[in-house]
């Protein structure tokens, strides 16, 4: 089937575990443990998407960093909500990304 490539969007705080552990879904806040990705196209709507959350509150974008990685597309679930209907596509991935499937690491 191949990879895919989609964006992460997280802390930039978060860097140096990820670069150490991968991806990990048990770090996830959301209800379902899971790495959430987009499209790099959607980097934005993610990027205001995670500084909406509590969780992130006085973070700004200089704060944040998009990783973009390659999975298989075995390794992906889409994730039909609200959003889909908005044209905004979100994926989850229930597994650890590991470190060296990371393409890229850039400041937003």
């Amino acid at each position: 089937m191949g990879n895919i490539r989609l964006t992460h969007v997280t802390n930039a705080s978060n860097i140096p575990s990820i670069l150490k552990e991968g991806l990990d879904p048990k770090y996830a806040t959301m209800r379902r443990a899971a790495v959430w990705t987009v499209l790099a196209s959607q980097t934005q709507w993610s990027l205001f998407h995670c500084l909406s959350k509590k969780r992130n509150k006085g973070l700004s974008s200089a704060d944040m960093v998009e990783i973009i990685i390659s999975v298989p597309r075995s390794w992906v679930k889409k994730h039909g909500s609200q959003t889909a209907a908005r044209g905004i596509k979100q994926f989850w991935i229930d597994r650890v990304v590991p470190a060296n499937r990371i393409k890229s690491i850039t400041p937003l």
